[in-house]
């Protein structure tokens, strides 16, 4: 028989395999054969000016313009999403000599999580990022979860593949609390959610 670990198009759960696989490895199930190939380094997080510290926007939500929520499309998006997420070392101005400290928009930081992503970037009408934002595939098992949907699991292995996680939120500090963007940007997001 199979594990049946595929994905709803198909496709075998590579990734959740070879997690699963070294996870009985470490708990001394089993021994795997050496890797072929050395793991690949994450790239590092290259800084620019464009995540650096803007203005504070002051006003309203009415005075931010059209906000556009759009997955992110293009290499440049996507470094300037991790730019925003992640921590860097910076010298503090006041004492140039004190040791680097880190600063992050995010306070987790930018990891990358397992399985499928989106990611968005929100904008005003003047071009200026407001927020970032990410869905990832959800966890395989969470009792607390899968209990609140009263799922067996044989129906959680069969729906799983339609719930996600939003594993990042970020508005950004140089927006007003006033622009209540925190209840707008997940509703809209849903709509881009591929069925």
């Amino acid at each position: 028989g199979t594990l049946h670990w595929l994905l709803p198009d198909g496709r075998l759960r590579r990734t959740s395999a070879l997690s699963a696989l070294r996870a009985m490895e470490r708990d001394g199930l089993l021994a795997l054969p050496a890797p072929t190939t050395p793991p690949r380094a994450p790239k590092p997080v290259l800084f620019t000016p464009a995540s650096d510290r803007q203005a504070r926007i002051v006003g309203s939500r009415a005075d931010l313009g059209r906000i556009t929520l759009r997955p992110i499309a293009d290499a440049r998006e996507v470094a300037l999403w991790r730019e925003l997420v992640a921590q860097r070392r910076v010298a503090p101005r006041a004492r140039p000599r004190a040791a680097l400290h880190l600063r992050c928009w995010h306070y987790l930081g930018y990891r990358r999580h397992p399985g499928a992503q989106l990611r968005y970037l929100a904008w005003d009408a003047q071009g200026r990022v407001l927020a970032a934002m990410e869905f990832s595939a959800c966890a395989w098992k969470v009792a607390a979860r899968d209990r609140f949907l009263r799922w067996s699991p044989e129906q959680r292995m069969a729906r799983q593949h339609l719930v996600v996680d939003q594993s990042t939120y970020l508005i950004m500090p140089w927006v007003p609390l006033s622009a209540h963007l925190g209840d707008n940007f997940p509703p809209q997001a849903v709509g881009h959610q591929p069925a």
